[in-house]
């Protein structure tokens, strides 16, 4: 029987996956995929010839059957064939998958393809990650000393934000940012060189998961968001940058740990965006779509953040483009807890580190980059 002090915590974890099993019930009781596939059968020939002119409802989802899914698929036939990733043929006279970033290659789910059939592989290991989220949410939150009904609201607004939901068949940004809470919880426990913590020893490994579950473009979101755990320190200590060092070493060592552990596929991803740029295979460089103005443009649309539908969405008027953006960008979280983010802002008894995640949150946009 759970201790009277565990039953929370149970409950908690307990509502967030009963919550999860409701969301998704569809994948397992009528053999649904998690991926947007309307334009398998409403737009590309020759699934278009079978619509009976049936218009989609969905905006942008031809990444889905055109990428992320050919990309697990040919994966899936390489682990079971050859054991490991390797060389896909059927594409471009044949490239490395080890390499291919967006793929996102080096993520604990691909090994849920060596067991599982595709779509169970590709649903439970979506699933799976949304829960991490959540549960990873919930022990930060409590780990600050905040009551369980606020731990709860606050894993349930991160673990179905609309990063993780509208780019869900992508899969980096759930992927990456799914551990990323487990970061932060184990960041901020205190440092201890002679008898390090459980915490401290497990960051590392917990950075480790976050830059293998997404792309060398998410590496940068990864290092920004760790970067706002260190920003207090080097802000206060701008004369005497040496004073700063308590801080901000333990998490550079643990970076370099982590990758070191993530090195296996990084490198390969790393010597595949040299060798495209070598041939002039870009998108326009690294940085935004809209360029440098981009993350400007940011700042007129924080309301947004707060009222998503203010500026439209696709299927009537988008205003969202006269802003060098799209709804694609936007991290909802909530009306609520955007709300109540921005007003602590202002508050003096908000940690420094939670105030520039927030700040860097509503100010620079989580969209993909043109490269890498």
């Amino acid at each position: 029987m759970a201790s009277p002090r565990k039953l929370p915590a149970a409950a908690a974890l307990g509502f967030l996956l009963a919550l999860l099993v409701a969301l998704t019930l569809p994948l397992w009781t009528q053999g649904k995929i998690l991926a947007p596939l309307d334009i398998t059968t409403n737009m590309l020939a020759p699934w278009n010839a079978k619509a009976d002119g049936a218009r989609p409802h969905n905006h942008w989802t031809s990444d889905a059957v055109t990428q992320y899914l050919p990309y697990r698929l040919f994966i899936e036939k390489s682990l079971k064939e050859d054991g490991y990733i390797g060389w896909n043929p059927y594409e471009m006279g044949g490239y490395s998958m080890a390499a291919n970033t967006m793929a996102t290659p080096g993520a604990w789910t691909m090994e849920l393809h060596r067991v599982l059939p595709f779509k169970d592989a590709w649903n439970a290991g979506i699933v799976a990650e949304f829960l991490i989220a959540g549960a990873g949410m919930l022990v930060f939150l409590r780990s600050r000393k905040l009551p369980w009904l606020a731990c709860l609201i606050g894993a349930a607004a991160y673990m179905l934000n609309s990063q993780f939901v509208i780019w869900v068949h992508h899969r980096w940004a759930l992927g990456s940012f799914c551990w990323m809470p487990w970061v932060l919880w184990s960041a901020l426990d205190r440092t201890s060189w002679r008898t390090p913590s459980v915490r401290q020893v497990a960051l590392p490994l917990f950075l480790a998961l976050a830059v293998l579950g997404g792309s060398l473009q998410h590496l940068a979101f990864v290092l920004l968001a760790c970067g706002c755990l260190i920003a207090p320190s080097l802000t206060n200590n701008l004369r005497r940058p040496l004073a700063s060092l308590p801080a901000v070493l333990p998490l550079a060592i643990a970076f370099a740990g982590a990758l070191a552990i993530a090195a296996f596929s990084l490198v390969p991803q790393v010597q595949g965006y040299l060798a495209n740029n070598a041939i002039g295979h870009t998108r326009g460089g690294i940085g935004y779509e809209f360029g440098p103005a981009q993350p400007f443009f940011q700042v007129f649309i924080i309301p947004a953040q707060i009222w998503p539908w203010l500026l439209g969405d696709p299927s009537t008027i988008d205003a969202f483009r006269g802003f060098k953006c799209s709804y694609m960008s936007m991290a909802y979280l909530g009306t609520i807890p955007m709300v109540l983010a921005i007003v602590g802002i202002f508050r003096k008894g908000m940690p420094a580190q939670a105030k520039w995640l927030v700040l860097v949150g509503l100010l620079i946009p989580p969209t993909p980059l043109a490269g890498p």
